[in-house]
């Protein structure tokens, strides 16, 4: 899997090489951890889309995300292809590389998350046929996706299929 982060936020473009590195050396660890190919990773920033090579997972920095109170999320294009956007403005503080209660409330954070998903699941089309109940209903639902890290956010959000 190769990856074109693109900033287009207020975040530091100083920042962005230390960003990919970062990002590259989490990904590399995931896709190993997973029985995957890890010399197969490669994390790489562009100043424009149009710089990005083609058939490379793009993951958009954006100041906001056209998903309320979303920080990050992966789906694809209009073309069906793999796609990551980050919203910049929606990380604690503004924070690049970690939160200030040392957690993982940052840019970086919410980009490795949605790089592990998009590995998992590239075309966000992958779901589990399993019963989960929603503890704060007790309705019953029969789908999940299959995420690596969050496959329903809070159990309220799965659904029936």
């Amino acid at each position: 899997m190769k990856i074109a982060i693109i900033n287009q936020s207020e975040a530091d473009n100083a920042a962005l090489p230390l960003l990919a590195l970062s990002s590259e050396m989490f990904l590399k660890q995931f896709v190993a951890d997973n029985d995957g190919d890890p010399s197969r990773v490669e994390v790489h920033t562009f100043p424009t889309l149009a710089q990005a090579p083609d058939g490379w997972l793009r993951a958009f920095l954006q100041d906001h995300l056209d998903t309320p109170d979303a920080a990050a999320y992966h789906d694809r294009d209009e073309k069906g292809n793999p796609i990551i956007y980050v919203g910049f403005k929606n990380i604690p503080d503004g924070e690049l590389f970690h939160g200030k209660a040392g957690d993982g409330a940052s840019l970086a954070g919410e980009l490795q998350h949605e790089l592990a998903e998009a590995w998992i699941d590239p075309f966000c089309n992958l779901y589990a046929d399993l019963t989960v109940i929603d503890p704060a209903t007790g309705q019953f639902y029969r789908s999940l996706a299959v995420e690596a890290e969050d496959p329903v956010q809070e159990t309220c959000d799965t659904f029936d299929v």
